[in-house]
């Protein structure tokens, strides 16, 4: 009888430690099954991130926007760590300023706005090494950003950018959490951004270039290559616009087609490049006996135009009177005392109707003015009108 009794109580332990062992088994499972839960979340998330950091990089209209974007991003992937992008200023390779900061106070951020200098913090420490540096006790580093010890970071790394292969930047990624330590996988995760970063500065270099490029053949469209003045079809853009404005009083909207005497005989006696420098100084001289607000444009050889807003009939042949004048003033050009003039035509705008035809009556009014005597000033009037109409 004790034997059995013996042998149930020894049965009944083993059940309850199998019972045990059992709910053990399962009690893993289910940390087993969190976690892969877990690491599945984590990985979608990552997947959903890195779709929207992609799509901001395809963006290359967005310039540097995209590394504001991708810092933002890395500050959620990151669980709110502290995340600053630093990128070196082109004309001064010892600076590099705070592009963007994210999960950082606003008081911090006036600190980091002010800290210019290249080698400063693990960010300088990545750039000048030019790869990944990691600090599990940052404030034991040589030269750690004062302000993030203060806050209490403990944790941080530090990844380059890098532009057509040069460094450009760095960014930093800091943690306040007790015991964070970043892991291979964060440093792996922080290289892949640091890489989607330096894509989207190249974009945005390129950009740059490609708006360059673009204002630099806008302007060479629209303005003469040697005084840099408007050229023929800026003048009749910004003539027809002032045309079709209905707050400019046209009888007080004049054009001015100024004409050169005898320049010719300057090519012919003296060369190109003389009369060249003879065609700047007309040009300066224009600027600077017309008003800030006047358009001068030279449409071609030594035939130049102003158009002249806001005046009567007197001041605008006042301003005629006043460059003739100035033509008259003799022209140095290499030791050679040049002494040339001009003839003016002065056309109103009453009753243009376009600005071709404007231009073309103050085109007449100077050969009028041109066939009485050199430095003449003419105006068209209704007798000019009607030579045009013959013409026509």
């Amino acid at each position: 009888m004790v034997r059995v009794m013996r042998l149930a109580v020894r049965t009944l332990g083993a059940f309850e430690e199998q019972e045990v062992l059992r709910a053990e088994a399962d009690r893993r499972a289910d940390e087993i099954r969190h976690l892969a839960d877990r690491l599945q979340e984590r990985h979608a998330d990552l997947m959903r991130r890195f779709v929207r950091i992609q799509r901001l990089v395809s963006q290359r209209s967005a310039g540097l926007d995209a590394v504001d974007g991708i810092a933002a991003e890395a500050g959620r992937l990151f669980d709110g760590d502290f995340v600053a992008v630093r990128l070196v200023d082109a004309a001064n390779p010892g600076v590099a300023r705070l592009r963007a900061a994210v999960n950082v106070p606003g008081s911090v951020l006036e600190v980091l706005d002010a800290m210019v200098a290249a080698d400063v913090g693990l960010t300088g420490t990545a750039m000048s090494h030019d790869r990944l540096v990691v600090s599990d006790d940052y404030a034991a580093e040589p030269l750690p950003v004062g302000v993030f010890v203060e806050l209490g970071v403990h944790a941080a790394m530090a990844a380059p950018l890098h532009l057509a292969g040069d460094v450009a930047g760095a960014v930093f990624v800091g943690s306040m959490q007790d015991g964070r330590t970043f892991d291979l996988e964060d440093q792996e995760l922080l290289l892949i951004l640091a890489g989607y970063m330096s894509v989207a500065i190249d974009a945005a270099a390129t950009l740059e270039e490609v708006r360059d490029a673009l204002e630099q053949a806008e302007w060479q469209a629209t303005h003469d290559a040697l005084t840099n003045l408007a050229n023929r079809r800026m003048v009749l853009d910004l003539l027809t616009e002032r045309l079709a404005d209905p707050t400019i009083d046209r009888d007080r909207l004049h054009v001015l087609f100024v004409d050169l005497d005898r320049f010719k005989a300057v090519n012919d006696l003296y060369g190109h490049a003389t009369g060249d420098r003879v065609i700047l100084e007309v040009a300066n001289r224009l600027m600077t006996c017309l008003r800030p607000g006047d358009v001068v444009g030279r449409l071609a050889g030594d035939e130049f135009v102003a158009i002249v807003a806001d005046v009567d009939a007197d001041t605008v042949a006042g301003l005629a009177a006043r460059v003739n004048r100035l033509m008259e003033r003799p022209i140095l050009v290499n030791g050679r005392s040049i002494r040339l003039s001009a003839s003016t035509g002065v056309a109103s705008a009453t009753d243009a109707e376009s600005a071709d035809e404007l231009i073309l009556r103050a085109d007449v009014a100077m050969y009028h003015a041109k066939t009485t005597h050199r430095g003449a000033i003419g105006h068209f009037d209704d007798v000019l009108r009607r030579q045009i109409n013959e013409r026509v």
